[in-house]
């Protein structure tokens, strides 16, 4: 039973490490508020290389597991299949962001007062 707990830690170990590192980050920024903002820069390196790595890594592992498909009428099922997850999932992201910004009214003012490094 051990063994099985320590492989799933094994398994899980680095999205363990990012949740923990982003709860950190959550709570120097409501500790710190404003005094935070020394942090920024290294935020957004962060989120640059996590783009950066994202579309690459997807591109490559659905042109690999296309390239590894003998049957050449399941490519065709495949690509249908993957523009529809992707219509699909861009469909549900667009109506989630109208709902949550009819709930919470974007201010005019808050790209201003939130980008300090422009």
């Amino acid at each position: 039973m051990t063994e099985n707990k320590q492989s799933a830690l094994a398994a899980y170990r680095y999205p363990i490490i990012l949740i923990v590192f982003v709860l950190i980050g959550a709570v120097l920024g409501i500790i710190l508020g404003d005094k935070a903002s020394f942090l920024f820069p290294i935020g957004q390196i962060w989120l640059n290389l996590l783009f950066v790595l994202l579309v690459p890594l997807i591109f490559f592992s659905i042109s690999s597991s296309i390239s590894n498909i003998a049957n050449t009428r399941k490519v065709g099922k495949l690509l249908g299949l993957t523009i529809l997850i992707f219509i699909v999932t861009a469909a549900v992201a667009g109506i989630y962001m109208f709902i949550v910004t009819g709930i919470i009214v974007p201010k005019d003012n808050f790209l201003r007062k939130t980008n300090h490094y422009d």
